[in-house]
């Protein structure tokens, strides 16, 4: 009588080696849709960071007969204290707040790439009720929202690093023709683009053009040296405004 044996046979080297190399191939291919995927989600959670951030301002102002909260961050105890956040890199500083109370939440203060700030990645356009300058013609920077000319097109929150230290002050941005930064927005955090967001409540991504060009003057070029200043200037609130 015979008896049949069944050999179960395995993968061949050459055969392993082939199916290692098209894993390899569909995991390189599908790698820039998995960063494309966690950059977007990325992005997406700073601009829900910013619009929370925004609503918090504009509710802050429209239950304080329209005046802004203070665009800078000074000491709790200082008489009347109506900053953002408080001075300092603990919760306790967005505790302290005037805006804590319609946010109730430290994660919308801070970008989940930032790995330099403690606390908050953003900062205020210093216009508003901030370090200023004011417009011209003006005393004061705008303290109240009756002073917005252009609430859809006026910056409230942007990203910043501040290598002085914490991000203490306001974002102040120059105003045409000036050819040089005050302050710097953050960059790296999402490649080459920043959020901001805008007084009207609405936030957006945006691709910054030549940070190259950041902090240099070319008396050649003259006014349009940097691109991305004069984007920025477009956003203060206030003219002069740069030609487009």
């Amino acid at each position: 009588m015979r008896y049949l044996t069944r050999r179960h046979r395995g993968f061949s080297l050459p055969e392993l080696l082939v199916a290692v190399g098209v894993v390899a191939v569909l995991f390189s291919m599908l790698l820039p849709a998995l960063g494309k995927a966690r950059e977007q989600a990325v992005r997406t959670h700073c601009l829900a960071n910013l619009r929370t951030l925004t609503t918090a301002w504009l509710a802050y102002a429209h239950v304080n007969g329209g005046h802004f909260c203070r665009a800078s961050a000074g000491r709790q105890d200082r008489p009347g204290f109506y900053d953002w956040v408080a001075a300092g890199e603990t919760q306790q500083s967005l505790r302290a707040g005037v805006l804590w109370p319609y946010v109730q939440d430290a994660r919308p203060y801070l970008c989940p790439r930032d790995q330099v700030n403690l606390t908050h990645t953003y900062a205020i356009n210093s216009w508003l009720d901030g370090e200023g300058p004011p417009a011209p013609g003006e005393a004061l920077p705008a303290q109240k929202l009756s002073r917005l000319r252009d609430a859809g097109a006026t910056f409230v929150f942007l990203e910043r690093f501040d290598p002085g230290g914490p991000n203490d002050k306001s974002f102040v941005v120059p105003p045409y023709p000036f050819q040089d930064w005050t302050d710097l927005p953050a960059l790296g955090l999402h490649g080459r683009a920043g959020t901001v967001s805008f007084a009207d409540g609405h936030a957006a991504v945006w691709a910054w053009r030549a940070p190259q060009d950041w902090r240099t003057v070319n008396p050649a070029v003259g006014a349009d040296v940097d691109v991305d200043l004069r984007q920025a200037q477009r956003w203060i609130g206030h003219g002069p405004y740069p030609p487009p």
